[in-house]
């Protein structure tokens, strides 16, 4: 589910990923599974040009009590796609098991954007199968 330039989260399209929440305000997710084949859940906030352009952050998420089951992702991917800015995330309770990465934060240069005011609370992650954290600033190596 892809949730972009809302404040409801009622826009939404199916993806590879569990949820995104692109370019959104004041989300909660709260008390949930997810299981996918990518990112349990992926946050992101516009993609080079054209995410400069409209210059919509994602701000004021808070994720709480949820577990994230994911193939080839990461249970909590916060990126690459970051040009309008990612802040105010708030994760509390939050489980992790059998993912090839547990978190990962992720842009590329050129994308702009800023990561800020994360907070992370009581996060368990267990059987990743790559690491625990992944921190990754030159994310697909593509030209912006």
């Amino acid at each position: 589910m892809h949730c972009q330039y809302d404040q409801t989260a009622l826009c939404c399209f199916v993806g590879a990923d569990g949820l995104d929440i692109d370019s959104s305000t004041a989300v909660t997710v709260q008390d949930s599974d997810f299981f996918a084949h990518d990112d349990g859940i992926a946050l992101k906030s516009g993609k080079d040009w054209w995410g400069r352009h409209i210059g919509k952050s994602t701000a004021n998420i808070l994720i709480e009590n949820v577990r994230s089951h994911s193939f080839v992702g990461a249970a909590l991917a916060i990126g690459s796609e970051t040009s309008g800015g990612i802040r105010n995330v708030t994760v509390r309770h939050f489980t992790v098991a059998g993912t090839e990465l547990g978190l990962s934060i992720k842009t590329e240069r050129g994308r702009g954007g800023t990561i800020e005011d994360c907070s992370f609370e009581n996060v368990t992650i267990r059987g990743t199968g790559c690491a625990a954290l992944q921190l990754n600033m030159q994310y697909h190596l593509g030209i912006p």
